[in-house]
């Protein structure tokens, strides 16, 4: 009875609630309208939200640019880095080689001046040459009075690493020679040696090269090949540290 009742006054509206419903759903329509939009705030809270951590980037950004901008313009700060285990203080342009650098465990930083140089041939070179080159050992040694008890350089093939006492580019292109031959300092190191000199040395630097390449009899062979006369009897090797102040 009251389901036929309420068919036929559906359709005597056209389909519509009756009225009561009719009067709440205007109510409901009217409080909704009055009520804050959850979303709107929450869309507005998120972009809030959004420009603060945007600030907080740009900020980030603006101070890592400029940290790399004070790095690039003062190449010669030292920062500290751990390297092999151990914490040490680097410039920043020994940072940007393509091997590392590890300074020995008493290491003056007052030497890296007299190291930036043959540091920066030797990535050239090994770069040129197609050498792998995983790390490179530096000594500093002022105020040597007797000689050093170790060798001046020597290479590792195992390791692709150089062990470096002296700062001079003759003594790096000499270890460099051994990466690029085999044996000791047999006839295919002094070529390669030769070879090294007289295209990454030039004027005084080279003559004085060549010169030391006589210390071994494989040198002295490749020397008067090149220059057609015997070599002249070499000057004593000595330290590079003898007597250097910082």
């Amino acid at each position: 009875m009251a389901r036929a009742w309420k068919a036929r006054w559906v359709k005597a509206l056209g389909g519509s609630n009756p009225p009561f419903s009719a009067f709440y759903e205007s109510r409901r329509s009217q409080r909704d309208s009055e009520k804050p939009s959850e979303k709107s705030e929450g869309f507005v809270l998120e972009l809030c939200f959004d420009s603060h951590i945007q600030a907080k980037l740009a900020l980030f950004g603006d101070k890592r640019r400029n940290y790399n901008d004070h790095m690039a313009s003062n190449p010669y700060k030292l920062i500290e880095l751990k390297i092999a285990g151990r914490y040490r203080m680097v410039p920043v342009w020994a940072t940007e080689l393509g091997f590392e650098v590890r300074p020995g465990q008493k290491f003056d930083a007052r030497a890296w001046k007299y190291w930036k140089p043959v540091l920066q041939l030797l990535d050239e070179v090994s770069k040129k040459e197609k050498i792998k080159v995983n790390w490179v050992r530096i000594h500093s040694h002022f105020g040597l009075k007797g000689d050093v008890p170790h060798a001046m350089g020597w290479w590792d093939h195992e390791q692709k690493a150089m062990f470096l006492c002296h700062f001079d580019k003759e003594t790096m292109l000499h270890e460099v020679g051994h990466a690029l031959s085999s044996g000791y300092h047999g006839d295919p190191w002094a070529k390669q040696s030769a070879r090294l000199y007289q295209k990454y040395l030039k004027g005084k630097e080279q003559k004085t090269a060549m010169l030391q390449l006589a210390h071994y009899l494989s040198g002295r062979r490749i020397y008067r090949s090149i220059y057609g006369e015997r070599p002249p009897k070499p000057e004593p090797i000595q330290s590079i540290w003898k007597g250097l102040k910082p």
